[in-house]
């Protein structure tokens, strides 16, 4: 089933696109699953998730959908989309880049906000050693400066806490260091939130990755961190999806080539060594006649193999 994502040219500002279909296609009911093919992810009410939800119904058009702010606002341009319709087909699409998202809500108020009456002149008042002589009590009692006693304490406390803030930056590394050095890669999930306050995240997924105490939703989120944090990261996530790697670690249920070239093209980029040549072969075996393929090929390989 062929598929095709267009702006809705009813909202001109955004946040509305057509799922369009080839003639004579079925839509079913209305209701349809959009899954995430680089991380397997389907889109749900509040956003991307690992179970599997159903949309709509979705409102019609003689040819298709409509897919609402709701929608639009949880994708990404070139995102590869897997869509599959109740009691319809399926099919595969990329979101397009001219797609706008949805418009930022109309802020409340504006001109002429706030207060709109003339504002009362109000007398002052002087009181204090006015009234004290129209009374003909006594003068005002005078406050006596401040001693500069506590000043000087403060600065001196102040010059104290510099002081110790500087030996602990100095010797920073001889205090976290061996910490670190000592911390346990335990190879379970209960582990996981140790090994990351330690900065060991990356050593823990090369080594514990594979164990049996390591759940497939626990690798998945530690490297989804790890590749805002790391690039080596992305080499990772590419491995996963490479079909040519055998890798018991990857939490995905099928590889698929075409993913698995953009992790190695954004840490080829971002500079990863090695990253260059997995792309390059990965590169060499995309099949220009599969629609997905080819588009990876487009965006991550020049153009041609």
């Amino acid at each position: 089933m062929t598929f095709k994502i267009i702006p809705d040219p009813r909202h001109p500002l955004g946040g509305h696109a057509l799922l369009t279909t080839d003639e004579g296609q079925s839509t079913g009911n209305g209701q349809l699953t959009i899954r995430r093919s680089y991380d397997g992810r389907y889109l749900g009410a509040t956003g991307w998730q690992l179970a599997k939800a159903t949309l709509g119904p979705l409102e019609s058009v003689s040819n298709g959908l409509i897919l609402g702010p709701d929608v639009v606002r949880h994708v990404d341009e070139f995102d590869n989309l897997e869509i599959s319709f109740e009691g319809g087909g399926a099919g595969s699409v990329v979101w397009p880049g001219n797609v706008l998202p949805p418009p930022d809500a109309a802020r409340e108020g504006g001109l002429g906000g706030g207060l709109t009456g003339t504002v009362p002149d109000t007398p002052v008042v002087a009181t204090g050693a006015a009234e004290s002589e129209d009374e003909g009590g006594p003068p005002p009692v005078k406050t006596p400066p401040a001693s500069r006693r506590g000043t000087y304490l403060v600065l001196a406390l102040v010059i104290v806490v510099l002081g110790i803030a500087a030996v602990l930056y100095v010797l920073r590394d001889d205090i976290v260091g061996p910490q670190t050095a000592e911390t346990e890669l335990a190879c379970s999930d209960d582990a996981v939130t140790d090994v990351a306050e330690a900065g060991l995240l990356l050593e823990w997924v090369e080594r514990c990755a594979t164990d049996e105490g390591v759940t497939p939703q626990t690798r998945l989120w530690v490297v989804e961190k790890l590749i805002g944090e790391t690039p080596e990261a992305l080499v990772v996530m590419g491995r996963w999806y490479d079909p040519a790697i055998e890798s018991d670690s990857s939490p995905f249920e099928r590889p698929a080539i075409e993913i698995a070239a953009r992790y190695y093209a954004e840490a080829a980029g971002a500079g990863v060594e090695g990253a260059q040549d997995l792309l390059d072969d990965a590169c060499g075996r995309l099949d220009p006649g599969n629609f997905m393929q080819n588009d990876a090929i487009n965006l991550y390989c020049g153009g041609g193999q």
